[in-house]
């Protein structure tokens, strides 16, 4: 009766133990597939279409890099604001963040991020008191994740890695009367604590 009893279960066992190997081997096959060029390219139509429905404006990409499921490199990047100007231009960014959070939960936790050869353009116009970069940050923020004080919204993002080599800035603010640019050739650091609506870096010394 045992033997019989063994035998019964052992057809099942190995009909489970094939399903888990292919399903170990699908997921290897798509991982290897996603390094190749022709679904690199692919990849990069399909984050550019994702990026200009997300944030509803003109985004251009040279060459995407995804490295499942944390890894994403972005070269030859182009990003428009809303009024139709350059937001952000330049050679490559790298960020180490969950995809999965990003995609499916609208949620960005970043681990690193590097800039390089990029251009910045920050403003801020009257009559609107948000900068022009207000849009992306609003585009990838749940509800959930703002915190009310004093019927005053603040989201802050905090990023345990950042490296920034040769960038380029230009600020202006009409409402501050700031008008000015500036270049970085390198700067390796964190950032502990950034409230963008307030304009607040906390940048450990």
């Amino acid at each position: 009766m045992d033997q019989t009893k063994k035998n019964i279960w052992v057809k099942p066992a190995r009909i489970v133990a094939k399903t888990i190997l292919f399903i170990i081997l699908f997921l290897l096959v798509i991982l290897l597939l996603i390094q190749t060029g022709p679904a690199q390219n692919i990849l990069r139509v399909k984050a550019v279409a994702y990026l200009q429905k997300k944030l509803k404006t003109k985004v251009e990409v040279g060459k995407v890099y995804i490295g499942l499921p944390k890894n994403i490199i972005l070269e030859n990047v182009y990003i428009e604001d809303r009024q139709k100007d350059t937001l952000l231009s330049g050679g490559k960014i790298e960020a180490n963040l969950d995809l999965f959070k990003l995609i499916f939960k609208n949620q960005m936790d970043i681990q690193s991020i590097s800039l390089d050869n990029i251009t910045a353009k920050i403003k801020r116009q009257l009559p609107d008191t948000a900068f022009n970069f207000q849009f992306v940050v609003d585009a990838f923020t749940t509800k959930d994740t703002l915190t009310t004080i004093a019927d005053t919204s603040s989201y802050f993002i905090s990023i345990p890695s950042v490296e920034l080599n040769k960038i380029r800035i230009i600020y202006k603010d009409t409402i501050t009367g700031t008008d000015a640019e500036a270049w970085l050739d390198h700067l390796d650091t964190r950032i502990d604590k950034m409230d963008y609506e307030h304009f607040y870096f906390d940048v450990p010394k």
